[in-house]
């Protein structure tokens, strides 16, 4: 259970990195449009083992945990793009948001490897 649910995200977060760098490289926008589309799908592809490991670490109490994971989400996708704009206004560039998202993406691909779904948050 642990391989799998690992594995899978990871696989994931790695192909956001793997086509968030390219779409920062190219100046065709069919092209960015293209990487931007395949970035996304790799990161849409960790949505369902991470609901998957909210009911594994939650068990009894998974509609807490699960709350709990999307209330986190919800404050990174407000936060997202006041920040975004800020960096392209500060900077006067567009990559670097894409860069800083290929880091995120590294960093959520190794916090994975310190979930184990067969432990529960729970303590008795």
């Amino acid at each position: 259970l642990r391989f799998a649910r690992r594995s899978v995200a990871m696989v994931g977060f790695i192909a956001g990195v793997v086509f968030i760098i390219p779409r920062v490289l190219v100046d065709n926008p069919y092209l960015a449009v293209m990487f931007l589309t395949l970035a996304a799908a790799g990161l849409e592809f960790t949505t369902g083992v991470s609901w998957a490991v909210v009911i594994d670490v939650g068990r009894e109490y998974a509609g807490t945990v699960s709350a709990m994971m999307n209330m986190c989400g919800n404050l990174g996708g407000t936060l997202s793009p006041l920040l975004f704009g800020i960096l392209v206004q500060t900077t006067g560039r567009w990559d670097i948001p894409f860069l800083i998202a290929s880091v995120l993406c590294v960093i959520a691909g190794l916090c994975w490897l310190r979930i184990d779904p067969e432990r529960s948050v729970v303590t008795a």
